[in-house]
Formats: C-alpha cells, structure tokens, sequence
C-alpha cells in the first residue's frame, strides 16, 4: 500500500508524532516550503567576505555592517570600505533609509550615512556666548535705567542643517553695541554660527550676524530694526541614540529604554526632548503601518492609532512582549494572511507567543500560535527573503535556552507554519 504525500502545512512540534495529519512534519532541515504546500531544497550561499561581522543592513546598492569597533559599507566590488572608527561599544546597530539616507544608532553612538560617508545625526547645541559692551547704535535708555538684551548662537552645517539654540546670555545696555564671544563647534561638517539677540527687554530671538565658524568675538552693531527673522529651533537638540528608530508620519520616532522620542515634523535632525510618549516597559519594537504605529514592550503589545504624535490614541492589544530586532515589514500584496487588507504594508516579528502578523487599525494575528512552541529569547534579527516565488520571513534568536549544538535556529515562515533549518 502507498500512500501518496504532496502537500505539506510545515511544522507542528506542539502535537505528539502520533497525531500529526498527514500534511504536518516533525522536522525540516534544509528545505522550503512554498505557498502550494511543495517541499524543494533551500536555495545555498556563498561568502563574500571573512570577518566577525554583526548588524548588517541593506537598501538599494549600499549594504553597510558592524566589525569591531568600526562601521564599515560593502562595496559592490564586494570590497569592504571604512565609514566611521572609534564606536566602542559592541551593541546591535540598528538603521533607518529614509530620502536617500540611512540615519543609525546604537544606543550610545548614532549618525547618518549620506553619499556613501558617516556624519553627525543633528548637530550639537553651542555654549552660550560670552558678552561684553562695545560701540554700536543700539537705542538710547532714557534717565538711570537699562535695556535687556539677549543672545543665543546656533550652528549651521555646510548643508543648512541649523542646530538647536544654546541658554541665553543677557546684557544691561543703556545705549552702544554688544560685543559676542562665540565658540565654534569641533564638527567639521559646521561652517557657520548664527547668533540671534533679543530686542529691548524682549524674549523673543531675531537672527543678528551669522559668522564663520571661528573662535572670536564679533560686534552687533546696528539698531535692532533689521531683527525680524525669528529663530525656529529654541529648546531644540539633537537626537538622542536609541535602541530602535522608525518613521512614521513626517517623525523619525527613537526607543530610549521606555520612552518613545520623536522629531519635529520632517525636521529629522531636530527633537524637544521634554515631548515623548511614556510606557511601562522597555521598548523593544517600533513599527509603522499605513494608519499607527505598533510598540511592543518586553511585557505588552500596544497599538498608537493617529497621525499626530501629540493626539495617538494608545490601545492594548496583547499581554506578551515583543523579541527586539526581529520586526520586519512586508507588503500586504506578499501575505494571504489578511486577505480583506491587500493595501499598505504589515509587521512580521516574534513574540513571547509566537510570531505575530499585525496591520492597519490595530489588526493582529498570532500565525504559530497552538502548532509551534520556541524557547523565548532576549533578542533576535529578523529579516524577509522574496526567491524563486517564496516570501519568507526568517529569524534568528540569540541567548536562547537549549539550542541544539550550539548552532542557530533559523525560523522560517511563509503561509504555512514555519519550519526550522540549522545552518
């Protein structure tokens, strides 16, 4: 007697053997499972290049890792070029292409990658000015009283990225100049300095000089009538390095520890630090879809519906945490899994239950859960693979309990439940 096997569901290791249908498998090594339920041997690789290489990243025809204490590119030569030393912490990189650039961060170092180099994410917030009176032809305070000026500086980068505004210094006048010492920043990306001085007694700050990016004291001479271009990045600073960076909305939104920063509405390089969306637990993913965003903390799944940081609607979806590193985005074209929302993208990644499919409006699915049970793990990578027809999402766990010769597991999953393989 045959019995004839030509479709298989993929794993289930929650079932004993003896009640496994047909299409089920207690193992898989090695091998895909496409969306017809066929079995073909998984495509191999080659190396490119030898190194201990770690956080690697791709988008278009650049391809950058970690090795050591350096961040390095992958030439398409397949020669490996040196973009940023020094970054002594050996932590996860984690990156973001977002209008031709990648902007990255480690939690204790970030920048950005533009034109095939590294440069600073936002620029530092400048010393106050050191001031002083000097001739001039500020107005004239009548009888024994003074005029208040005040002065702020800003850095401006060789591409106008203007920093946030340094403290105030302030002055008592009764007529003359101000004489200002700025002090110029270590970046060399920075070519100017701007300073802006209040008018008499005001608050508000005008643009006075912009100057080279020199240590020297230069003159504010005028009567204050030309003060009328305002200074927009007040109680402005750069980013902060994270552990998780998205976009989402005209924000570029960063995960520090439990606390959720974002920019200024497509001022990238921008935030107010004393604007953030507070949770209970580490952040461990930061992923956006067509209508919110989804977060996942070590302890709960929370969805923040909106399109305005400062107005999301926050929903609990689920009381397991997320694995950080193993979110991936998928187009809803690429899944069958919500066949009603074939519009925008969706979230793979694992969880404390299984991996999970999220999407618009707060939409979830656990696809493993009850047919595949892992060891949980502290963190992971998650990456999806489009070949020869098949859309894979695979992931990677580190610090996983009981792994099998100390080898990787490799979980696999397309719209059957997913297989393991070990490589």
């Amino acid at each position: 007697m045959f019995i004839k096997l030509n479709k298989f569901t993929g794993l289930n290791n929650v079932l004993p053997p003896e009640s496994l249908n047909t299409t089920e498998l207690q193992g898989a090594r090695n091998v895909d499972i496409d969306n017809t339920g066929s079995i073909r041997r998984r495509s191999g690789f080659y190396q490119v290049y030898s190194g201990v290489c770690y956080s690697g990243f791709s988008v278009g025809d650049i391809a950058v890792f970690r090795e050591g204490q350096s961040l390095k590119k992958l030439n398409k030569d397949m020669t490996v070029s040196t973009i940023r030393n020094g970054i002594i912490e050996e932590l996860p990189m984690r990156y973001l292409a977002l209008n031709g650039k990648i902007y990255y961060t480690d939690g204790v170092v970030s920048g950005v990658i533009e034109n095939g180099s590294s440069r600073s994410w936002g620029l530092a917030v400048p010393p106050p000015p050191q001031l002083s009176v000097s001739g001039g032809n500020l107005p004239e305070i009548k009888h024994d009283s003074y005029a208040t000026y005040q002065v702020v500086c800003t850095y401006v980068r060789d591409d106008g990225q203007e920093s946030g505004a340094c403290e105030p210094s302030s002055i008592n006048l009764k007529s003359a100049g101000i004489g200002i010492k700025v002090y110029p920043s270590s970046d060399s990306t920075v070519k100017n300095i701007r300073i802006y001085i209040t008018h008499s007694n005001g608050t508000a700050f005008y643009l006075a000089l912009q100057v080279p990016n020199i240590l020297a004291e230069f003159v504010y001479s005028g009567n204050s009538q030309e003060l009328t271009y305002p200074l927009h990045t007040q109680h402005l600073s750069p980013p902060p390095a994270g552990s998780i960076i998205e976009y989402y909305s005209g924000h570029i939104f960063i995960a520090v520890d439990d606390v959720l920063y974002y920019s200024k509405p497509y001022g990238y390089e921008l935030f107010d630090l004393e604007q953030y969306i507070q949770f209970e637990k580490p952040i461990t993913m930061v992923a956006s879809v067509q209508d919110g965003l989804w977060i996942g903390t070590k302890n709960e799944i929370v969805f923040l519906h909106g399109q305005v940081p400062e107005q999301f609607s926050r929903s609990f979806i689920a009381s397991y945490g997320v694995v950080i590193g193993t979110d991936v985005k998928v187009s809803a074209n690429n899944t069958s899994i919500n066949k009603d929302n074939n519009y925008g993208n969706g979230i793979y990644f694992l969880s404390e239950k299984g991996v999970c499919f999220v999407f618009n409006n707060g939409w979830i699915v656990n696809v493993t859960e009850g047919r595949y049970s892992f060891n949980v793990s502290t963190q992971g990578v998650g990456t999806l693979i489009e070949r020869n027809g098949i859309v894979q999402y695979i992931c990677t766990l580190f610090g996983a309990e009981n792994v099998v010769d100390n080898s990787y597991k490799w979980m696999v999953y397309g719209d059957v439940t997913m297989p393991m393989l070990f490589t």
